[in-house]
């Protein structure tokens, strides 16, 4: 069985952001193994404007899942650590939506959850299928 493609749900994901009035600056997407994804943020708009960011990237992978990187203008020398979602590989893209808007007002406060605190089971075939639901269903 062939790999399923990432490009409809990480799309999915860049619409749903943009739904919560997250600004999408541009979307990278590699469909070779290890599938992944870049959503580049747009700093510059009024939701994140009085801010001090630099870039904020949202990074899908099929091995880790959701990651969010914020880089500070301070900071620039700094290479930040991501703060990692953990939990699902393929959640919603409204409930991604939804921890990004999170990370973005109170980094702080969200709690990195690493790759390895993935469900096992969320890999290989179940992970396609994931893929494949969703594409199936919202195209």
């Amino acid at each position: 069985m062939p790999q399923t493609d990432p490009t409809a749900y990480l799309t999915a994901v860049a619409a749903a952001l943009q739904a919560d009035e997250i600004a999408v600056l541009n979307q990278e997407i590699d469909s070779q193994p290890p599938r992944c994804g870049r959503i580049r943020l747009d700093c510059d708009t009024d939701e994140i404007a009085g801010t001090d960011l630099e870039s904020v990237t949202v990074d899908w992978s099929e091995d880790t899942g959701w990651s969010v990187t914020v880089r500070y203008q301070a900071d620039i020398d700094i290479v930040p650590d991501p703060i990692e979602r953990g939990l699902d590989l393929v959640p919603t893209p409204e409930v991604v939506a939804a921890w990004v808007g999170l990370v973005l007002t109170s980094p702080e406060a969200m709690p990195s959850r690493p790759a390895a605190a993935l469900p096992a089971t969320t890999t290989g075939s179940d992970l396609d299928t994931a893929l494949q639901r969703y594409a199936t269903h919202h195209d």
